[in-house]
């Protein structure tokens, strides 16, 4: 086994440990990272609909369904009919839903800022290059070409 993996599988793992600490106290939390993730996604698209979320995550549809019922009875996503078919709707954040995903933005990013403030810049800028090509890899399921 290459031992560049065997480093890199370490790092991950930490780097997982390191940013879960990131979250606030579980007890204060109104939403989970699932659910953050997903405020995120919404907001990005403006609306999604349970397929395109179950997709996106990589999750079967009656699990992405539970998390999103999760979120409609905290009041963070509201459902939009499709006036093409009335069974259909599109999910879109509330008022709530979107202080909330800032809030929790916010947050995290001054954490972030915390622990990386004292990096060159170009180095923050090739990590998060990084993480963002490994995400992607990881969300298409297969290595780039």
């Amino acid at each position: 086994m290459n031992k560049d993996f065997k480093v890199l599988q370490l790092e991950l793992a930490w780097l997982v440990r390191y940013i879960s600490s990131l979250t606030p106290n579980q007890t204060e939390l109104l939403i989970d990272r699932s659910g953050f993730l997903i405020l995120q996604y919404i907001e990005a698209q403006d609306s999604a609909g349970i397929k395109e979320l179950a997709n996106y995550f990589k999750l079967d549809i009656s699990t992405m369904s539970r998390q999103v019922r999760k979120l409609e009875e905290k009041d963070c996503l509201k459902r939009n009919p499709k006036p093409e078919d009335k069974r259909a709707f599109s999910l879109s954040l509330t008022t709530l839903g979107k202080d909330i995903l800032d809030t929790y933005r916010d947050i995290k990013v001054k954490r972030i800022e915390e622990l990386f403030g004292h990096w060159k810049d170009q180095d923050l800028k090739d990590f998060s290059r990084l993480l963002e090509k490994a995400n992607e890899d990881m969300r298409q399921g297969k290595p780039r070409e």
